[in-house]
């Protein structure tokens, strides 16, 4: 009786080897790539202020905040109030892609309201000629406020 028992058991124990080879660990990562990472630390930091300047000139179709009214093409300008924060910073093959909350308000004359621009930024950076390049500008979030007139 005993040694049927373990003839099965050491049946058991030998099948429970012959399985599928499980698949790899999600958590397995690739060894990083050295010349990458030294290429990148060389580069200077994307600061807040780089943005704020860079985006100076840049165009941007933006719709009114509660959808009463026209889409309005704003330019920031060089002379207005601008605040960028940075809220992801992502790094790609071709350089860096960050979201950015942006802030904005028109300078505007006597006659006209002023205009206030709030919201979410994807701003695409290249690596060029050693420096940082503002490629492309895609509005996430972005709207735009009238103030009462005075």
């Amino acid at each position: 009786m005993i040694r049927p028992i373990t003839s099965v058991a050491m049946i058991l124990v030998a099948l429970t080897g012959c399985g599928q080879v499980p698949d790899p660990s999600p958590t397995v990562t690739r060894k990083p790539d050295l010349q990458q990472i030294a290429m990148n630390a060389r580069r200077p930091e994307i600061t807040a202020e780089k943005i704020a300047g860079d985006i100076v000139g840049k165009k941007l179709a933006i719709p009114e905040l509660h959808g009463n009214g026209a889409l309005e093409q704003w330019v920031f300008d060089a002379d207005e109030f601008r605040q960028a924060n940075i809220q992801e910073n992502t790094v790609t093959s071709t350089g860096e892609t960050l979201v950015v909350f942006v802030i904005t308000r028109s300078n505007p004359k006597p006659d006209k309201a002023q205009i206030h621009v709030a919201g979410k930024l994807e701003l695409q950076y290249e690596w060029k000629a050693d420096k940082w390049v503002l490629a492309t500008v895609r509005n996430l979030t972005v709207r735009y406020t009238t103030a009462a007139r005075a």
